[in-house]
């Protein structure tokens, strides 16, 4: 589902952010992606969709060749991939069902979609699943601005359900979360990641939550791949030293 090989990028101040990275994802595959806060990870996963453009190497999403993608065929398969935000980007200004529906756009882009109470019932009907899934149906009509950060979290992933996405990318999405809130993020995230049978890729820097939920776990540091392997292969020195510092990390820091 996912392919990468070879992939850099290098900002324009000379930053080495990815240094020739491989990975391939299975369909319906749950990966950590782990390491410290310039370590790449977040330059990896806005590269998987050309959000920041390589400098070198190829990426394949669901059967497309990103790199050579042109505008449609781009737009195309960011439809197909949902992510999840450690900054959320919810329209504050606008329920939270109309959040959710804003995840039809890719689909139908119709502007009756830009707000609930000008959407077709079905999409409502939709959007209002989605939220029951995630535990949110009573706060439907809310403003989004006026909920916790783990309920903002869960609209996010709502929307993600309405975009009907193949792949999820989750960059952080519990690292401005406290503890017991993160918890409960985390364990949604994965049970709808199991029961649609999605592709995702999650970015995390915390041990503890990438050994509680981290089948497999990939592992950067200063923008190149350091481990690839099951969590219960790996031990507790392999995984520390993923965030001891060297004299001149490069990384990501955007």
């Amino acid at each position: 589902m996912i392919g990468v090989r070879g992939l850099a990028h290098r900002y324009p101040d000379g930053t080495q952010a990815l240094d020739g990275i491989d990975l391939a994802v299975a369909t319906g595959e749950a990966v950590v992606l782990l390491g410290h806060n310039a370590s790449g990870k977040s330059t990896l996963l806005k590269a998987l969709t050309r959000l920041i453009e390589p400098t070198a190497g190829a990426i394949t999403l669901d059967g497309t060749d990103v790199i050579a993608a042109g505008p449609r065929e781009l737009r195309d398969v960011r439809r197909r991939v949902g992510t999840v935000f450690q900054s959320i980007n919810l329209v504050d200004q606008v329920s939270v069902l109309s959040n959710v529906i804003h995840g039809s756009l890719g689909r139908q882009s119709s502007p009756r979609n830009w707000f609930a109470w000008m959407a077709a019932t079905d999409t409502r009907d939709e959007a209002m699943e989605c939220l029951e899934r995630v535990g949110l149906a009573p706060f439907a009509a809310r403003r989004a601005d006026q909920l916790s950060g783990g309920q903002r979290q869960r609209v996010a992933i709502a929307r993600v359900l309405m975009q009907r996405s193949r792949i999820v990318l989750a960059d952080e999405p519990v690292a401005a979360l406290d503890p017991r809130a993160g918890r409960e993020v985390m364990d949604l995230l994965w049970r709808i990641v199991t029961e649609e049978k999605l592709t995702l890729v999650c970015s995390l820097h915390q041990l503890e939550l990438a050994e509680s939920y981290g089948d497999r776990v990939v592992a950067l540091k200063n923008g190149r791949l350091l481990l690839d392997g099951r969590i219960g292969d790996l031990s507790r020195d392999d995984l520390a030293a993923l965030y001891t510092v060297d004299v001149a990390p490069a990384g990501d820091t955007r």
